[in-house]
C-alpha cells in the first residue's frame, strides 16, 4: 500500500498510524520530505520498542 500527501510530514500522528497499519511507501514535496522521513523513523521505532517491551513480559 502507498500514499501521497502532506499529512505524514505534518502530523506526527498520522505517521504513527500508517506505519500501524504497515504502509511501506509514502511520497513527499520536497519541501516536506526531511520532516516526513523523520516523523515516520519516529513511529518505526515507537513501534519496534513497544513490540520488544510487549515480548518480554
Amino acid at each position: 500500500m502507498g500514499l501521497c500527501g502532506l499529512a505524514p510530514s505534518d502530523y506526527p500522528v498520522f505517521a504513527q498510524f500508517l506505519v500501524e497499519l504497515g504502509i511501506n511507501s509514502t511520497s513527499f514535496n520536497p519541501d516536506a520530505l526531511i520532516s516526513g522521513i523523520e516523523n515516520i523513523n519516529k513511529a518505526e521505532e515507537s513501534k519496534v520498542s513497544f513490540g520488544m517491551a510487549e515480548s518480554s513480559n
